[in-house]
């Protein structure tokens, strides 16, 4: 019986660091693995997947707290990232449910008035589309927009009339 040897996977060991940096999705990791030369990437991720150095899901959540807590990143925008990452639409939903509404509607709140103050004088007088715009940018929904000037709005009059 001849000596079989298994020889470790360098490929592996490298993608492993890789990993172990920072959340990567399944398809940057099969990038770099091809990237590097690896004759068998999908045995290779798989490896890692096996071990939990890569997983889909974690990245997910991972990517929608950090985009939208740290970055303000609205749930259209975080999802056509996600998308673009190639990773799967159920992930993508439940990680995006993680959002509380409290801290969605806070955020928007504050981007809307942090805008506001960058306006010209001129566009103050009629800011609504200057802010829709921004924030359909950062992947917000218009209709809460519109929802928020009304209640900011009503804010105002009700001040003023005290």
């Amino acid at each position: 019986m001849p000596y079989l040897c298994l020889m470790p996977n360098p490929f592996f060991a490298k993608a492993a660091r890789y990993c172990a940096s920072r959340e990567r999705c399944r398809s940057e990791v099969l990038k770099k693995l091809r990237d590097w030369g690896d004759p068998n990437p999908e045995k290779t991720l798989s490896q890692l997947q096996n071990d939990d150095y890569q997983n889909e899901q974690r990245f997910a959540s991972a990517f929608v707290h950090d985009k939208f807590y740290l970055e303000s990143w609205g749930p259209h925008k975080i999802k056509a990232a996600l998308h673009s990452k190639q990773v799967d639409s159920s992930l993508i939903a439940a990680a995006l449910k993680r959002i509380r509404p409290q801290d969605h509607d806070q955020c928007l709140k504050r981007l809307s008035q942090k805008k506001f103050l960058t306006l010209k004088t001129e566009q103050q007088k009629d800011p609504l589309p200057y802010l829709a715009r921004f924030l359909q940018q950062r992947g917000f929904e218009t209709a809460l927009l519109f929802q928020q000037w009304n209640d900011w709005r009503n804010e105002l009059n009700n001040e003023e009339s005290q």
